[in-house]
């Protein structure tokens, strides 16, 4: 491939559009030859990067990540990042990143449409509440809590609230962008999120097992309890009464070559607070994802 485009991937940070490509004489067919041969990945329309690049970027974060970079380099009318994309773009956590859509919230639309593979919106917002995240426009971490769990529902809102809590947002933030909204749709499912939100929580699995252990019934859980064990302290994801609950991630039930993830990124923690306790160690249940 031409090396004219390898260095204008690089200026761009990874990404170059169509019209910068023809701006370097390199002609609409020759780009669309690299395309079809898997040497150009399309990030989308009229935004391209190199295949080693999109291979070597996870699908959930800097895939998604690139593609609301990719949307900003192509967007003619003034916009400012919203609900995934701004969840993106400040680490707010999402169930799954990587079926995320481009979001953008514009002051001259009514409704919402999506156009381009951009979903426009029209809620209102103020100026207080825009920051700058990786170099764009996004609304905040507390309304952008909000507008996941307007959108997607009280799980996507318990998620996204639980991470801003840990992240050090405060309740009071978190209620605070609510205000306005009072008669918004969704706004029901948006108090029920931020009312059984805890910031001990420490992932989007803790949080979801979480979710689970409370639909049996026997009350709210306790999170990060602690439990000695004859080599320190072991703390447990939930608790309920003696019983504790562990969520386990892939990495911890499965061999790294299965995973593919190098040693470096495990994180090494009792996964079961029992092991060398003795008697007095409560029971232990523990959950996973599938697959």
């Amino acid at each position: 491939m031409d090396s004219r485009v390898r260095a204008a991937v690089a200026e761009g940070s990874g990404l170059v559009t169509s019209a910068h490509l023809r701006a370097l004489g390199i002609p609409a067919p020759l780009t669309a030859g690299w395309v079809r041969s898997g040497a150009l990945v399309a990030v989308r329309r009229g935004v391209y990067t190199t295949a080693d690049l999109w291979v070597s970027w996870d699908e959930y974060v800097a895939r998604p990540l690139a593609r609301v970079r990719a949307s900003h380099l192509t967007l003619k009318v003034p916009h400012v990042y919203c609900h995934d994309s701004a969840a993106l773009l400040q680490g707010v956590r999402l169930i799954r990143p990587q079926d995320s859509e481009v979001h953008v919230v514009r002051p001259d639309v009514n409704g919402s449409r999506i156009r381009y593979g951009v979903r426009h919106h029209g809620a209102p917002y103020t100026e207080d509440q825009v920051v700058s995240a990786r170099g764009l426009q996004a609304l905040d971490v507390p309304r952008t809590v909000a507008d996941l769990a307007r959108t997607h529902g009280y799980r996507a809102g318990l998620v996204a609230a639980d991470g801003a809590l840990q992240a050090g947002v405060t309740r009071r933030e978190l209620w605070a962008a609510t205000e306005p909204m009072k008669c918004w749709p969704g706004i029901t499912q948006v108090r029920a999120a931020l009312a059984d939100a805890v910031p001990g929580a420490e992932s989007v699995g803790e949080t979801l097992a979480r979710e689970l252990v409370h639909e049996l019934g026997r009350g709210l859980a306790e999170t990060q309890f602690p439990v000695r064990i004859r080599s320190g302290i072991a703390w447990c994801d939930l608790r309920i009464g003696r019983h504790v609950f562990e969520f386990h991630g892939r990495l911890k039930l499965r061999s790294v070559a299965r995973v593919g993830v190098p040693s470096s990124a495990l994180s090494v923690r009792s996964s079961s607070p029992s092991s060398g306790s003795g008697r007095s160690s409560p029971p232990t249940s523990s959950s996973s994802p599938p697959g």
